[in-house]
């Protein structure tokens, strides 16, 4: 059933088993060879990447001083740390109803204009010194969310930005993490996980040979000719199907005489 080995080389195998297993003996071959590929790859990384530690001023250097990123991952944020969603720090419409929640509105309170609730914002942001080149994305994101909003007192944007930046300084990357080894780590576990998840394609030699691990293997290797060109377009009439063929056809035919 499906290439099911019942039994045991003690009973004897059919000769559809003996099929289906010589199948998989043939593909534990190449994952072999990918096993020593991928530790080889993590090694070049880790030994590229281990002196790069990110500073208190939130650049990544290596030990000589030099800076190779100005701002890690541009917005000096620890990915583990992260709240929102699409990469933001905070979950701004979570923390605003708790900041509500917090600090209901009495009667005697009078609800902020838009103009006034943004000279608020900004007020407060200035007063807790968040103008630097690292925060200063995080404040525009605060101010666009907070400047739409209707029918809020001061105490409660008050709370909310104070709360919003305490949150967010607390999440900023801390100096002396070795990122360098964190990156090369990230990379090169997946890739050996990559190798290992071949019985999603049992019985197809082709995909097994250009899997993931090979594609790192030459970016790290430097390789010019790569074995498994990927050609990515866009066209611009993108909703007619067919000529998506005719431009797919044109390709392949320029990329089999260049072959040729």
């Amino acid at each position: 059933a499906k290439g099911f080995v019942a039994n045991s080389f003690y009973n004897g195998l059919s000769a559809t088993e003996f099929f289906f297993h010589a199948m998989e003996v043939r593909e534990g071959v190449p994952i072999s060879e990918n096993i020593e590929d991928t530790g080889l790859v993590t090694r070049r990384l880790m030994k590229a990447l281990e002196d790069l530690f990110s500073h208190y001023d939130c650049t990544v250097r290596n030990t000589g001083g030099d800076i190779v990123q100005f701002c890690y991952g541009d917005d000096g944020m620890d990915p583990v740390s992260m709240e929102g969603k699409n990469g933001k720090p905070l979950n701004f419409e979570r923390l605003f109803l708790r900041s509500k929640a917090m600090c209901p509105k009495d009667g005697d309170e009078a609800a902020l204009s838009s103009s006034d609730l943004c000279e608020v914002v900004r007020q407060e942001l200035s007063e807790l010194c968040m103008s630097n080149l690292v925060e200063s994305g995080f404040s525009e994101d605060l101010k666009n969310f907070i400047c739409g909003m209707s029918g809020i007192t001061r105490r409660q944007i008050e709370v909310f930005v104070n709360t919003c930046v305490s949150r967010y300084r607390s999440k900023l990357i801390d100096a002396g993490t070795p990122v360098g080894a964190i990156a090369a780590l990230s990379i090169g576990e997946p890739v050996s996980q990559m190798t290992l998840e071949t019985f999603h394609f049992a019985g197809d030699a082709t995909i097994i040979s250009t899997c993931g691990a090979a594609r790192i293997k030459e970016i790290t290797s430097g390789q010019r000719r790569i074995s498994t060109p990927i050609i990515t377009t866009i066209l611009e009439r993108d909703n007619n199907e067919n000529i998506a063929e005719e431009v797919k056809h044109c390709i392949e035919g320029k990329i089999s005489v260049r072959m040729l």
